[in-house]
């Protein structure tokens, strides 16, 4: 039995050095050679009698066999995985150069929407592109948001920090309004890098210029608002009247949030929104350091559209996600209930965060020194 176990170390370990002289590699190549080592020992336990010593060797060689096994399967999975990662990385390289080319062929505007589409598994935003197939709708979303990134890498070189990893408030200017049927506030966030969505007026409340600037500039806290009729109707109960029954002491944050209603924006079109041209960046004077702020009005060219506000999301996020910027989603909007068919109950938005009454307008109840007073004067144009 000694002697039977002295050969088969000695055979193993030639075998061993001519496996590992074979194969390079580290654990790979070991491993590979382990296994020859393994069926040489088996061999020389076969024609022998066996003993105790050489069961237990039998035994240490299976279990060693099973581990070599698992260590192959391991590094396969591994292989794998690299593989898969270096395959996204290059996609999204290509995503990005398209992202970036203005001129892009329509070639490249129809592999961009794919990749946005295979990427996103929130069912309503394929559902509602399924059975809307707006690309142009989608190709000036991404140039909108190209421009956009292109303020803040701008912002970032002049503050000479890296835009990786820079924070962003980004405040989304638009008509709002709120309609059937509810949806999950995940929508809203369809990757990681939209760290959260920020509602302000509850829901069937329209907004006013007041409130809307302390919005845009970050100034308005929840203890500023106030709430007055706003149909112009001559309310005998202008105030108590509109007062929302249950109003929290935080807004609307869309992180943790369950059903809502599906926020629909409209483009700013109106003539009295002709000033609106380009973004307004507010860093200087509300931003913080290494954070962003820049308000970003609902324009695509001239073009009148109405769609999700998860849509917009969707491609913000997307092209945000591309740069790895990450940003906060601030919605400056009204969100009055325009459901054609059915209202939404009392009960199930003042569950959610709050409600106010129809003609209802949130304003505020403190005034900032008007730093822009251009944009104060496009949102009076557009909120009063």
């Amino acid at each position: 039995s000694q002697q039977l176990i002295t050969k088969i170390s000695v055979t193993g370990m030639k075998t061993v050095l001519k496996g590992g002289g074979m194969l390079v590699g580290g654990a790979i190549g070991k491993a590979f050679a382990l296994n020859e080592a393994i069926d040489s020992w088996t061999d020389l336990i076969k024609n022998s009698n066996v003993t105790e010593a050489s069961q237990s060797l039998r035994d240490t060689a299976k279990a060693i066999r099973k581990i070599s096994k698992a260590l192959r399967d391991q590094f396969k999975d591994m292989k794998q995985m690299l593989e898969k990662m270096e395959e996204e990385q290059c996609e999204q390289a290509k995503v990005k150069r398209i992202i970036e080319n203005p001129n892009r062929s329509p070639e490249e505007e129809r592999e961009l929407l794919r990749y946005a589409i295979e990427a996103c598994q929130i069912k309503e935003v394929q559902q509602w592109w399924n059975e809307n197939q707006g690309i142009e709708t989608f190709i000036k979303l991404v140039e909108l948001f190209r421009l956009m990134k292109n303020q803040i890498i701008n912002k970032s070189n002049e503050d000479k920090t890296n835009y990786f990893g820079w924070e962003v408030d980004i405040i989304f200017f638009a008509h709002g309004s709120i309609t059937q049927p509810t949806i999950p506030a995940s929508c809203l966030r369809p990757w990681p890098n939209i760290q959260d969505v920020l509602l302000y007026s509850p829901w069937n409340c329209l907004l006013r210029a007041d409130a809307a600037y302390g919005i845009v500039t970050g100034l308005m806290q929840p203890w500023h608002r106030s709430f007055i009729c706003a149909s112009g109707s001559g309310c005998r109960n202008c105030y108590e009247g509109h007062w929302p029954r249950k109003l929290p002491s935080v807004w609307n944050s869309m992180k943790e949030a369950g059903l809502i209603p599906n926020i629909m924006v409209s483009t700013i079109t109106d003539p009295k929104d002709g000033a609106w041209t380009t973004f307004v960046d507010l860093t200087a004077e509300y931003g913080t350091p290494r954070r962003g702020r820049i308000l970003v009005p609902f324009i695509l060219g001239g073009q009148k559209v109405t769609i999700p506000f998860f849509i917009v999301t969707w491609v913000m996020s997307l092209v945000l996600f591309i740069f790895r910027i990450k940003a906060t989603v601030h919605l400056a909007a009204c969100l009055g209930d325009e459901s054609t068919w059915c209202k939404f109950p009392r009960e199930f938005l003042e569950h959610q965060y709050s409600y106010t009454v129809d003609g209802t307008g949130m304003t505020a109840q403190s005034m900032w020194p008007i730093t822009h007073p251009d944009l104060y004067r496009n949102l009076q144009a557009m909120f009063n």
